[in-house]
């Protein structure tokens, strides 16, 4: 009987955690939907664009914190080392280094470098020993390593054959583009498994049980810092005019990307493993894609199609071993 309340309330964690985990990547997916609907332009600096969201998503992040959890007092000094660092790391350098990828290299082969975060993540995880070895003799480590390069393959052709090409650039050193979003996808995985290694993975860590807390403190070094890169537009005054439309998707942004999709990773870290959070990153590409279609009118061609299909059977394949993974723990326990 016991074992069966195990089972019934594992299983409603699972499910739990999937949704979360396509409620981030679709929130990441539609922003440069609503961004193109709203006519946000090239004009429009991004660093300072990056500066507005962050400055305004902390105070947002401390009152929803206050609201869920409570007053939790300041960090530690301990504590506050790892929250500047996953500050800097996950939300400060991996912002930065994404513009200068997107300058140098193209939105599109910015994209597919967005793919390798699930594949720097394993890595990571195997490295620092976060997480066990995979074992191959089990099914559910084919069918996660299996579903994690369906779904990455799926995204990078989706990418690749977009109807509209966002690849052009006028950069004469697109590899220095491929360096900073190598950056930029590392910088995310070490902000997921650092977020794993010392606050989580921490039974005796005061903050383990508060993943929003956890993103406020993290953002607040993140907001300074990206704040203070935009000093550097502080002779031109004319870089910090903003648009109507440009705050309006400056809205969305502080709301679903930078608050509901980084309290939901640090909600979903704390309850799985750094590569299953990971893995759904290229289901990021799905919103995009039939958004794309229904809000701005763009074309879908059959590679596409053909794409979306290799992303869902991966997420399958990844949700499924996960599933038979968990089954197995309960099994044992």
């Amino acid at each position: 009987m016991k074992s069966a309340l195990q089972s019934v309330k594992s299983s409603g964690n699972f499910i739990r955690i999937v949704l979360a985990l396509l409620t981030i990547q679709t929130g990441f997916g539609l922003y440069p939907v609503i961004a193109k609907k709203l006519g946000v332009g090239s004009e429009f600096n991004p660093l300072i664009f990056c500066m507005v969201r962050d400055a305004s998503s902390f105070p947002v992040l401390v009152l929803l914190a206050l609201i869920s959890d409570g007053w939790l007092g300041f960090p530690k000094w301990k504590d506050c080392l790892v929250f500047v660092g996953l500050g800097i790391c996950g939300i400060f350098l991996s912002q930065f280094f994404f513009l200068l990828g997107v300058s140098f290299a193209g939105a599109n082969i910015a994209s597919i470098f967005q793919q390798l975060i699930p594949i720097w993540t394993t890595i990571l995880t195997i490295i620092t020993c976060t997480e066990d070895v995979p074992s191959f003799r089990r099914p559910s480590t084919w069918f996660i390593i299996t579903g994690i390069l369906f779904a990455i393959s799926g995204a990078i052709e989706i990418t690749l054959f977009t109807s509209t090409s966002q690849s052009t650039t006028n950069s004469q050193y697109p590899w220095l583009g491929y360096i900073f979003l190598t950056l930029n996808s590392g910088g995310t995985s070490v902000y997921i498994v650092c977020q794993k290694i010392f606050i989580f993975d921490k039974p005796k860590n005061y903050w383990r049980n508060h993943p929003i807390w956890v993103t406020t403190w993290s953002y607040l070094t993140g907001s300074i810092f990206i704040s203070l890169s935009s000093l550097y537009y502080v002779t031109t005054p004319s870089a910090f005019f903003i648009s109507q439309e440009e705050w309006l998707a400056i809205i969305y942004a502080i709301i679903i990307t930078s608050n509901l999709c980084f309290i939901l990773i640090s909600w979903a870290n704390s309850k799985t493993s750094a590569t299953i959070v990971t893995a759904f990153w290229p289901f990021q590409v799905i919103p995009c894609f039939f958004g794309s279609y229904m809000l701005n009118g763009e074309e879908l061609n059959y590679f596409q199609y053909i794409g979306c299909v290799f992303v869902i059977i991966g997420l399958f394949a990844v949700v499924f071993g996960k599933f038979l993974e968990e089954r197995r723990k309960n099994t044992e326990t």
